[in-house]
């Protein structure tokens, strides 16, 4: 069974570079997508995603502060932060705010084996040094 992702990343080349990787990944469709969080938050309880993946650095509210208001609406959907920042204190803070995941942008790799970890019920946070 495929798993919906619903995609947050104001960035339109990034977001449709994302959407081209997404359709490789037999595992996951995508069922919507938003350049704000503002704009997720209206438009994703009508998707029935069970995965959103968001960008951290949005405009007005963060990837962070989405996700935290996402877990109070929909608290049974999975959230997977998606940054180009390389830095433990990011992943610790998506970890310790209970978000299922976080992955590296341009990482494609990593965002399948993210996606299919939080679809199989476990979550996916790199490692880095700093």
């Amino acid at each position: 069974m495929r798993r919906r992702i619903y995609v947050v990343e104001d960035h339109p080349v990034f977001r449709e570079a994302l959407l081209q990787s997404l359709k490789k990944i037999d595992s996951v469709e995508v069922c919507g997508q938003s350049p704000t969080a503002e704009n997720a938050l209206e438009n994703l309880p009508e998707t029935k995603a069970d995965i959103v993946l968001v960008d951290l650095s949005l405009p007005k509210m963060n990837g962070f502060e989405f996700a935290a208001e996402i877990k109070k609406r929909c608290p049974g959907l999975a959230c997977v932060v998606i940054s180009g920042y390389r830095n433990k204190a990011f992943v610790d803070r998506a970890r310790y705010a209970g978000l299922q995941g976080y992955v590296v942008k341009g990482e494609t790799a990593q965002l399948k084996t993210a996606l299919n970890d939080v679809i199989a019920g476990k979550s996916y946070f790199p490692q880095f040094d700093q």
